[in-house]
């Protein structure tokens, strides 16, 4: 089977490397050869030779009748959806490992794959080399996701487990993840938590039919996590993470990003550095844990090519084109009240009493701290402003245990 990249950077070219590098079992596993014979980047005269042909012209790939199924790993939302469209109008069956395009763009997509009776799938949008959208769309078919709670963002990860292990305040953990690469040189998309919001959309869709816009998902980043704030959730029996969680009642789902105070007791707690984890809970298998490295050249690739191998072999087998997520309608409606009911305030000074019946659990050297459970949306505004007045205040969800 014949294919086409549409880019050839970081995914793209181990898509490539893969391939070549394990050509051999390749060869003895898959019922045919996956051939890249085109891939499209910004200037092909600035690429090395190799057997691929590059080019700058999407219309070399879409007007190619050899190539039947193209990948598209280029990023970003506009060009990508216009790419990936005319590849589908043009029934050619597309992988892609953007997340910002299949959240914003992905239920028009999908259908458009099912008019054209071709396939999209695109297993590495979500948790990079992890594989978590087909379980969600397969194995959990038969259960009432209760859950979906989350790591799914490497660099505000590794930034947290920086400032936890190290000591490092959030500027200098944020540098060093810079240095070794695994933070842009504008890192807003990941620390203020908009890069987990587009990966909570997808998965929220998956599993619970809902089609939330970016705007609709409450997102708080983590760079006004301090040293302070770890101490206190250390010295408490808690670390801080950033979480993406859906949480569902079987009738509402409720969608939240934020820093959260996690019980060193869980198992998201011990996930540290570049690495992302998602657990999902069933109401009858229970808890599913899905770790792995989130992001990177070869572990992204790896999930690209699972859903190339897994388009080839229905293909050859002849089954029926299926596409990838629900387009039928909502199995809950969407809640836009907070996805949390347990709390933990930070602030400077020391403190009486908490209002509200708060638990005051730490109150020395200038500092304390309240823990809140079983708030409702009125009380933890009520809760906000009667801190409102105090120094360096910060309220942060605290991570429910089942």
């Amino acid at each position: 089977m014949k294919i086409a990249l549409l880019g050839f950077g970081t995914v793209g070219s181990g898509v490539y490397n893969i391939l070549k590098k394990n050509a051999s079992k390749l060869e003895r596993v898959l019922p045919e050869e996956i051939e890249i014979k085109t891939a499209l980047v910004r200037d092909p005269e600035l690429m090395e030779q190799t057997d691929v042909v590059f080019t700058n012209n999407i219309n070399d790939i879409v007007h190619d009748p050899e190539i039947e199924l193209v990948v598209e790993v280029m990023g970003g939302i506009t060009t990508a959806y216009e790419y990936v469209r005319a590849c589908l109008l043009a029934k050619k069956s597309v992988v892609t490992a953007n997340k910002n395009l299949i959240a914003v763009h992905g239920v028009e997509l999908t259908t458009l794959a099912k008019l054209e009776d071709v396939y999209l799938y695109y297993e590495a949008s979500v948790g990079g080399g992890i594989p978590v959208l087909r379980p969600m769309v397969q194995h959990f078919e038969t259960n009432d996701v209760e859950s979906i709670v989350g790591i799914v963002n490497g660099t505000t990860n590794f930034i947290l487990s920086s400032m936890e292990k190290e000591g490092l305040s959030y500027e200098a953990a944020l540098k060093i993840a810079q240095e070794k690469g695994f933070a842009e040189a504008d890192p807003t998309s990941d620390v203020e938590g908009h890069d987990a919001a587009y990966k909570l959309m997808i998965l929220t869709r998956l599993a619970y039919g809902v089609n939330v816009t970016f705007d609709e998902v409450a997102k708080t980043g983590i760079s006004g996590v301090t040293t302070a704030h770890m101490k206190m959730a250390s010295e408490n029996g808690y670390a801080i993470k950033l979480l993406a969680k859906a949480l569902s009642d079987g009738e509402k789902v409720s969608l939240e990003v934020a820093p959260t105070f996690v019980p060193a007791n869980h198992l998201l707690a011990q996930v540290h550095y570049e690495n992302n984890a998602i657990s999902v809970t069933g109401n009858a298998v229970d808890e599913v844990l899905f770790y792995g490295k989130g992001a990177g050249s070869l572990p992204t690739a790896t999930s690209v090519l699972a859903d190339v191998v897994e388009v080839l072999r229905r293909k050859v087998n002849g089954s029926a084109v299926e596409t990838f997520g629900r387009v039928e309608g909502p199995l809950v409606e969407f809640s836009p009240e907070a996805a949390t009911s347990s709390y933990f305030v930070y602030g400077k000074g020391n403190l009486e009493e908490a209002p509200f019946n708060g638990e005051i659990v730490s109150n020395s050297q200038g500092e304390f701290g309240v823990r809140y459970t079983a708030l409702t949306a009125s009380e933890l505004a009520k809760v906000k402003e009667a801190f409102a007045h105090l120094n360096e205040v910060a309220i942060y969800p605290i991570l429910e245990e089942a």
